[in-house]
């Protein structure tokens, strides 16, 4: 009879330390039994009696790029659809790519994007669909759209081209409608045209194999890193924000997830802030201290007082928006504090939601909503904005002392000594009860 022994926490541990040198990817202690269950179910389709063998595999002999490609499909998340997030493109539309058109339309006539952890391809083909809407002479521009992954399951998917109805869950109708064909029952063909635009390839983000010219990772004016950081290790973060820095051109754009901001993380870059998103720009010198202006011309570049783009493609799209309007989050946050002193808490969250839609980068904002939401009872939010509070500034003890109590209320106690461990090492006293 087969044996169906699960990998025992003396394997995970070099597994999980492997996993995290030759991928990047974060497995830590409190998620052994999510690796576990992987592995256990990598490996029949590998060729492994359980899982148990499988680690034993993978702690013998070198990591080679095929160990990772047939390890990768059962360690990333393909969840992603089309025009994920709109107010990245819409903010890209309405505030930076004037300038980046016309400057380049001055000299080359090209521009270079890189969808950086691509999935299944939606998002390369999403900004495929947009740069030809936004682009009004886009034929006689040189326009290089690349989409890289590690997994290779889901290139191939992208390559193909063919989507189901989940890809276009929360995307505008003129998307599928304007871009897409019935290929059979509940599945869309992309058009050709659209398809033609985009070279997909393997690249693993955790690796040393760029930014590099032979492999179109080099000279970049706008990549997207979105929903791909949050898996790292710390330390690969790091190096890989340092790697897509180097990626980019001067005055090149980064892209990444409303949930992966940082102002300690990326601060080489300058960020742009707009109500409910964030920019990262490459400029030739260090950022100042002070805040950016949103909306600050590139370097080199004219201002953002060019004349909005016209839509190229013929097909029907999106309405124009007007540029977004610069909003005091310190004055909203003020006025939440006040409502949530007097006990008007459904207000004081009001307030706080609307400051972190127009900073999203404060940790005490964070903080500030997730006391809210404990107090009204909303335990799993408030464990969310605790964690968000940590995510930008990991010295805010006052987040780790909160977020151990509410844990610990919940019977986490290895996480909760986690952060009270954290507290004492900040505070320098046991705060913990």
């Amino acid at each position: 009879m087969m044996d169906l022994a699960r990998p025992t926490d003396l394997q995970l541990s070099p597994v999980s330390a492997a996993i995290a040198q030759h991928l990047g990817l974060h497995f830590p202690p409190d998620r052994w039994a999510d690796l576990a269950r992987i592995l256990h179910t990598a490996a029949p389709a590998l060729g492994y009696a359980d899982g148990a063998a499988y680690s034993r595999a993978l702690l013998e002999g070198p990591w080679t790029a095929a160990r990772v490609a047939a390890l990768a499909p059962y360690l990333t998340v393909g969840e992603t659809y089309f025009f994920r997030e709109p107010q990245a493109f819409e903010t890209l539309e309405i505030a930076i790519l004037p300038a980046l058109i016309q400057a380049r339309r001055a000299t080359s006539r090209q521009l270079r994007v890189w969808s950086a952890g691509c999935c299944t391809g939606e998002e390369a083909y999403s900004l495929a669909i947009w740069l030809r809407r936004v682009l009004p002479d886009w034929r006689d521009w040189h326009l290089t759209i690349l989409a890289t992954d590690l997994n290779p399951q889901f290139l191939q998917q992208a390559a193909a081209g063919i989507y189901g109805e989940w890809s276009f869950r929360a995307t505008p109708a003129w998307v599928k409608g304007g871009y897409f064909q019935p290929a059979g029952p509940g599945t869309y063909a992309l058009d050709p045209a659209i398809k033609q635009m985009v070279s997909f390839a393997p690249l693993n983000l955790a690796g040393p194999g760029y930014p590099s010219a032979a492999n179109n990772t080099a000279g970049l004016d706008l990549i997207f890193c979105r929903n791909v950081l949050m898996y790292f290790t710390p330390d690969r973060v790091r190096q890989v924000i340092q790697n897509l820095h180097q990626a980019l051109s001067e005055g090149g754009v980064l892209v990444v997830s409303s949930t992966e901001l940082s102002p300690v993380l990326f601060g080489q870059f300058r960020a742009i802030t707009f109500p409910r998103i964030t920019l990262y720009r490459k400029e030739a010198s260090p950022p100042p201290a002070s805040a950016p202006s949103p909306g600050a011309a590139l370097p080199g570049v004219p201002p953002l007082s060019a004349p909005p783009l016209g839509a190229a493609d013929p097909r029907p799209g999106p309405p124009r928006r007007p540029a977004p309007p610069i909003v005091d989050a310190r004055a909203l946050a003020l006025r939440a504090q006040i409502c949530a002193d007097q006990g008007r808490l459904a207000a004081a969250q009001d307030w706080i939601d609307q400051a972190i839609a127009a900073d999203d980068l404060d940790a005490a904002y964070h903080y500030l909503r997730a006391t809210i939401l404990q107090e009204q009872g909303a335990v799993a939010a408030a464990l969310d904005s605790f964690r968000r509070a940590l995510y930008l500034d990991p010295q805010l003890a006052t987040a780790h002392f909160a977020l151990g109590h509410l844990l610990l209320r919940q019977g986490k106690t290895a996480e909760a000594a986690r952060h009270f461990a954290q507290v004492r090492l900040l505070a320098g006293k046991d705060l913990s009860p």
